[in-house]
């Protein structure tokens, strides 16, 4: 109800995060689930693209109101480009509010309600492994693809790269989080720095679409807009351009911090924990 309605983006952004974690789970245990399973992950990401468009909405908007409010000249200068992103805000709702309205969407939540009526499964794959034997390797293998990724990554990577690991951080993230209960504290160790290198590389990815929107607007937009509202975006750029460059400094700590003992301990954590 509070994604219809709109008062706080906030409720939009919490079912963004709930439909990414309904996804990873069905991803982690896509061995178990009958293959319509499949069928609700691909209308999730359908729902995903509708719900980010407006959010990445809301988080420049957000941005530029307090950039905006630093000086009268400075609010002058950026009303414009504030009229350009709410009425582009306003159209990206309207089409989520018709996906939200579609029988689709309909469709997809009946489709939820009755995988989780039905109820868990409690085998993991042909062979009938428990699910308990077969976290190791599920979450191993994530942590494998989170490194390759990772250490793949240089101060010159393009933006893209750093994308890819942080979704690569969330599939780890949430895979730990649903094993969360049954090995206690050593995956609490990997989760907290995990969340925090997300932090850092989600502010990265809000600049990096920030950037391309207001390249975009300068193109679409640029004969529309006073000279100075043109100036001022130029301004804002170099602003994201700045804390790309410092959110990027600080990655190296970050990434460093999900190696050697903390892995190590959940390693040994989740041999002794196999059936």
């Amino acid at each position: 109800a509070g994604t219809r309605l709109g008062d706080d983006p906030e409720d939009l952004h919490d079912m963004r995060v709930a439909t990414r974690r309904l996804r990873a789970a069905l991803s982690l245990f896509s061995d178990v689930l009958a293959q319509r399973a499949q069928r609700v992950r691909e209308e999730l990401r359908w729902l995903g693209h509708a719900l980010g468009e407006v959010r990445d909405l809301d988080v420049q908007i957000e941005q530029l109101h307090a950039w905006r409010d630093e000086t009268a000249e400075r609010q002058k200068d950026l009303t414009p480009l504030h009229a350009v992103l709410e009425r582009q805000r306003n159209e990206a709702r309207q089409r989520m509010l018709a996906v939200l309205d579609s029988d689709r969407y309909r469709k997809l939540v009946g489709s939820i309600t009755s995988m989780f009526d039905r109820g868990p499964v409690p085998v993991i794959d042909a062979g009938q492994a428990p699910v308990l034997e077969a976290a190791p390797d599920l979450v191993t293998k994530r942590y494998r693809r989170f490194r390759k990724a990772g250490d793949a990554i240089t101060p010159a990577s393009p933006s893209e790269e750093f994308h890819e690991l942080r979704k690569r951080g969330k599939r780890l993230r949430y895979a730990l989080e649903f094993f969360g209960d049954v090995y206690g504290k050593s995956t609490k160790e990997m989760v907290a720095p995990l969340i925090t290198m997300q932090d850092i590389l989600g502010a990265h990815q809000d600049a990096y679409v920030a950037v391309a929107r207001l390249r975009e607007l300068s193109t679409t937009e640029g004969d529309q807009l006073p000279s100075s509202t043109a100036f001022a975006m130029g301004e804002i750029a170099e602003r994201y351009a700045q804390q790309t460059a410092e959110l990027r400094s600080q990655f190296p700590d970050a990434y460093q911090a999900l190696q050697g003992r903390r892995w190590q301990r959940l390693r040994r954590r989740m041999k002794e924990g196999r059936p």
